[in-house]
Order: structure tokens, then C-alpha cells, then sequence
């Protein structure tokens, strides 16, 4: 709808905004895959790399840091990234067709 990729668009109008300067959605197609750090497992000081798990975006592709999570929890919370109204309608659970309830909106679980 907006003309660039998820990539592009969540940089500009979510990471930016709120200030998240180590967090990225990455695929292999990405142009800039440098990442600075590396995890170290716990069999010793073996680096294991990222997984490519192509054809998933938004919550399989995106890599951040716990201050950045802070910051994107302080962006909802304090409504920087949608208005509180919409926010709340987000928090309620579905009604089906059949009745019943989903608690899943936004991409993110609610219940």
C-alpha cells in the first residue's frame, strides 16, 4: 500500500520514530546485513549464525535488543504509534462469525 517494502517501512515510520537504532527486519535479501553482534551459545564459545527462514516477515524477521524492546513498549504504551482508541480496540478480542472469540489482533497474542 505504501509503495516500499516492510523493511523500508518499518525503519521510517516505527524504529526511527521511536528511537530504535538496533533493531531490523532482516531476510536474505536485506542490503545491509551487517550486524555487530553474535550470539554465543552455551557449548562453549561456538558462534552460531542467523537463520534464514525465508518467506516470513514482521515478528520471524525482526532482530532488536532489550532497550529497543523497551523503547518499542514505551512507543505503545505512551501511544507514539497508534492513538490510544485504536490501542484499546486492539486489546479486545474478535468475535467470529460462529461466536467465539480469537485472541489475536495486530499480530501480536491478547490473551
Amino acid at each position: 500500500m505504501s509503495g516500499q517494502s516492510l523493511e523500508d517501512y518499518s525503519t521510517q515510520y516505527i524504529f526511527k520514530l521511536l528511537g530504535m537504532r538496533n533493531t531490523r527486519i532482516f531476510t536474505v535479501l536485506s542490503e545491509n546485513q551487517n550486524f555487530g553482534s553474535r550470539v554465543f551459545g552455551q557449548s562453549g564459545d561456538e558462534v552460531y549464525d542467523l537463520y534464514h527462514l525465508e518467506g516470513v516477515t514482521g515478528d520471524g524477521a525482526v532482530y532488536s535488543t532489550t532497550d529497543d524492546l523497551l523503547k518499542w513498549h514505551y512507543g505503545l504504551l505512551y501511544n507514539k504509534l497508534i492513538p490510544a482508541k485504536l490501542k484499546k480496540e486492539a486489546f479486545l478480542p474478535a468475535v467470529l462469525n460462529d461466536g467465539s472469540k480469537s485472541y489475536y489482533g495486530f499480530g501480536w497474542s491478547i490473551d
